[in-house]
């Protein structure tokens, strides 16, 4: 549990202690011993010290390491998955303009409708000062 988490809880359980049928969360019943909380409310005493102990311990350091462990694996394979994506774009580009393997067809800055990765898209081995792009045929530096 986050610490905002465990604070909502012990707000949850003091509520509840002052909203008791039995002691309304003021020690009302008498016993041996004197004044003392009905059992419910004994139980939630003892949640909210579990709680707070809880809450000053801070997050278990090997669980938050199994957590960012876990957080970065999904990252690089969102990342990778992204990746294939981009490559099979690219290769679908270089194959519907009758490219091979060895043109370097790289994405500009310019937002291009047609295009399957959004931008315009270059040939840099034909074309090394990007004036034709191969979708719209704008060039990369426009006034």
């Amino acid at each position: 549990m986050t610490k905002d988490e465990i604070d909502t809880e012990i707000h949850h359980l003091r509520i509840a202690m002052r909203n008791c049928m039995v002691c309304s969360g003021s020690q009302m019943i008498f016993g041996d011993d004197g004044y003392k909380w009905c059992p419910k409310c004994s139980s939630r005493i003892e949640e909210i010290n579990k709680l707070d102990a809880q809450r000053k311990a801070g997050p278990d350091p090997k669980k938050a390491l199994e957590e960012a462990r876990a957080a970065i694996k999904q990252a690089e394979g969102n990342l990778e998955d992204a990746h294939e994506i981009q490559r099979n774009l690219y290769a679908n580009i270089l194959k519907a303009h009758g490219l091979n393997s060895r043109d370097i067809v790289i994405p500009g800055t310019w937002k291009c409708g047609n295009s399957p990765v959004g931008r315009c898209v270059y040939n840099t081995f034909e074309d090394p000062s990007h004036d034709d792009c191969l979708i719209c045929h704008e060039p990369e530096e426009r006034k």
